[in-house]
Order: structure tokens, then C-alpha cells, then sequence
């Protein structure tokens, strides 16, 4: 019998592990997608810019990276303006909104 309680406290012990270490991998940052005008842009510290999402009247803050794509917005984050209006696909990060693809709408 001492062989069976073993193999049930071993088995019990890796299922404890796997199930912590699933619980250890961060969790994929959730895609969002918002269409606005560009309200503001900060370019010292954290570059971000904020806009007014059409449908829902929400202000939406974004940071960018160095991956953050441009598309049809000649001079990337630096022709960011008040007023432009534009499609942002970004992720949702623990420390706020980060834009993945910035691209001006037609």
C-alpha cells in the first residue's frame, strides 16, 4: 500500500506544479481597435496620444513604441495631429493601451 500512496502524493505533487506554473504565464495582452480623431500627443516621457472613439465618445490614451506601425501618416508619430483622423489596433497591457498599428482613415 505504501507504494500506491507514493505514486498518488508524486502524482499530486506534479499536478500542483503544472497548474502553478500555468498560472506563472503571462497572459496575452487583449487586442482593441478604436476609430477617432486625435485629441492630444505627448512626445516627452511616455510618448502617448489620446482620442475621442467615434461610436462610443470615449478618450482613449495610447503609447507607442518602437513597433508601433504608421500607415499613411507621413513622418509616423511625429505627423500626429489634433483633429486627424485615424484607425489605432493596439493591445491591452497591465500598465495601460499600447498602439500596435496607427493608420489615418480616408
Amino acid at each position: 500500500m505504501q507504494g500506491k500512496t507514493t505514486r498518488r502524493a508524486l502524482a499530486a505533487g506534479v499536478a500542483t506544479a503544472a497548474l502553478g506554473a500555468g498560472l506563472a504565464i503571462p497572459a496575452q495582452a487583449a487586442p482593441v481597435e478604436h476609430d477617432g480623431k486625435v485629441l492630444s500627443k505627448e512626445s516627452k516621457g511616455t510618448k502617448s496620444f489620446r482620442i475621442k472613439d467615434d461610436e462610443t465618445g470615449q478618450k482613449v490614451r495610447f503609447r507607442v513604441n518602437r513597433n508601433t506601425r504608421f500607415e499613411r501618416i507621413p513622418g509616423g508619430f511625429k505627423g500626429l495631429k489634433r483633429g486627424l483622423v485615424i484607425s489605432v489596433d493596439g493591445r491591452s497591457k497591465p500598465n495601460g493601451l499600447v498602439a500596435v498599428e496607427v493608420e489615418r482613415d480616408r
